[in-house]
């Protein structure tokens, strides 16, 4: 049976980094019939050559089961559109999170526009996370994964319903302990040896890092303040710092600090003590440029949200104030909650849990 651009398969365009999880994906589509066609996206380093190994990795794979591989640039992209946000938002002394940019304006929008370049009908990436069209509501759901310790919804709370009817998450059903084996089974053994990354993928090393802020943000050193605003050090420039962190303060003694607020006007950094880290507990935040998945407007709705990847689910209420502005308010403290950062809800039915959308972490209150 043909599809409907007359092809006898339906093809797919899988974005490959060169990793575990997109070979995992692969293998995958193929024994699910479609045609596959691997992509890899070239990114630059901070001062070294980009992800050159990576991608003669996805090449070799894809070579091994006579799948095509093509190369697209997106050092240009990046740059503008995930450094320049990563720079301006550390500048402004917010905490931001570049991999959701990444996702949104490379790996997700930039993806789906090269479908008609090599004449795919869907994108296919390493995600983990489900994909579920509700015949009921005959909307598009984002769910999260089977494995819920790698889920990646987190990431994925821009897309939209346009989006979603061209994409497939190959991972979305699997434990990500299982993927070695079928690579193995398959008689793939190059990841033996490679370590995954979790840190942002623009740094080779923390020296690296360190290095790019050291050129690339604007630090100067100033006082470290405790809760009745006493001087108690001196901190290495607030941009070193985020909201709630308790370790490298520099301040001499035997107290237990926490960063409570960053006078970015001042360049004060204000501390309190482990015995007042109450202070740093709220219920409420303000959330811009709000996606909602469904397209659908919700006005106040039971909720469960994060304001961090690794935060586990908490019961709050979602109420919209205007089109892309959101209240979230937890039904218990949260603590150390950023500006900057991004709060992402969900909801659960059954034993399904569901992306609904998120935004931006603009006012703590």
């Amino acid at each position: 049976m043909k599809n409907k651009s007359g092809k006898l398969k339906n093809t797919v365009l899988l974005e490959m980094s060169g990793g575990v999880d997109s070979a995992s994906s692969l293998i995958f589509l193929l024994n699910k019939g479609y045609e596959v066609i691997g992509v890899s996206f070239l990114f630059p380093k901070y001062e070294a050559v980009g992800n050159i190994r990576d991608i003669e990795i996805a090449k070799s794979i894809c070579k091994k089961f006579k799948v095509k591989h093509y190369i697209e640039n997106c050092e240009e992209v990046f740059k503008k559109d995930v450094i320049s946000y990563f720079k301006e938002e550390i500048n402004k002394g917010k905490t931001p999170n570049p991999c959701i940019i990444c996702n949104k304006k490379i790996k997700i929008k930039f993806g789906i526009e090269l479908l008609k370049k090599y004449n795919a009908d869907y994108i296919a990436t390493g995600h983990y996370a489900r994909n579920v069209f509700n015949k009921k509501t005959q909307k598009y759901e984002l769910q999260v994964a089977k494995d819920k310790s790698k889920d990646q919804t987190y990431f994925l709370f821009n897309l939209n319903q346009n989006q979603l009817q061209k994409i497939i998450f190959p991972l979305g059903n699997i434990k990500k302990e299982n993927l070695i084996k079928i690579l193995i089974k398959n008689n793939i053994k190059i990841f033996k040896d490679i370590k995954e990354s979790n840190d942002f993928c623009y740094f080779n090393s923390e020296i690296k890092k360190k290095d790019f802020f050291i050129k690339n943000i604007k630090n100067k050193k100033g006082e470290i303040l405790d809760i009745n605003n006493k001087v108690i050090g001196f901190h290495s420039g607030l941009n070193n710092y985020t909201i709630g962190q308790r370790k490298n303060l520099d301040i001499k003694g035997s107290n237990a600090f926490y960063v409570y607020y960053k006078d970015i006007e001042n360049n004060k950094l204000k501390v309190c003590k482990k015995e007042e880290k109450q202070k740093l507990e709220k219920k409420s935040l303000i959330l811009k440029d709000v996606n909602i998945i469904s397209g659908e407007n919700i006005e106040k709705i039971e909720i469960l949200a994060k304001n961090r990847y690794a935060q586990s689910l908490r019961k709050a209420i979602l109420e919209k104030i205007d089109n892309k502005t959101y209240k979230v308010t937890y039904k218990d403290s949260e603590f150390g909650i950023t500006k900057g950062q991004f709060c992402v809800f969900y909801k659960k039915r059954f034993n399904k849990t569901i992306c609904l959308g998120g935004g931006q972490i603009s006012k703590i209150l």
